[in-house]
């Protein structure tokens, strides 16, 4: 089967693989690494050219919180892609991909996992409206949301 977009969260070996191999199949991409230094991954998305055409993107480095030297912690990301259809057909869709706070079973980590929500939403707002996208414009979130049920990421967007 052949899906018009993909999220790819852990994404490790983006430059090196991944974006060639997509590319050679018809997908087109854009990927946000991973801010924490020693991790290669990142998040990733891809869409089939012959489908959609990229108008904008953005990357978000979440915010965790800070260290014992008041410095910022940053070790989550996401990306967000406005896509059109190449018909030009109705509005934009807005794509994001993201990678949650792990360790789902720690309510500590919940509550950062909510932050970063909360991030989320705080960036999206602010891109669609330096995007001007239009209200009626989809919204597709997808990712590794490191829930350990529905109930906590249900109307998160």
């Amino acid at each position: 089967h052949r899906a018009d977009i993909l999220s790819l969260v852990e994404l490790d070996d983006y430059e090196g693989f991944f974006k060639g191999e997509l590319a050679a199949k018809g997908y087109d991409s854009v990927y946000r690494k991973r801010p924490r230094q020693v991790s290669r991954d990142g998040c990733g998305i891809f869409w089939r050219r012959s489908q959609f055409k990229l108008q904008a993107s953005e990357g978000l480095e979440f915010e965790d919180g800070r260290d014992a030297k008041q410095r910022v912690v940053k070790d989550r990301t996401c990306v967000i892609a406005l896509l059109q259809s190449v018909q030009e057909l109705g509005p934009p869709l807005v794509v994001i991909s993201t990678h949650l706070a792990r360790n789902p079973e720690d309510s500590a980590m919940t509550k950062l996992r909510a932050r970063q929500l909360a991030q989320l939403v705080h960036a999206l707002t602010q891109f669609c409206e330096a995007q001007h996208v239009p209200q009626s414009s989809p919204v597709v979130l997808m990712g590794d949301f490191n829930a350990q049920h529905f109930g906590e990421i249900r109307g998160i967007a």
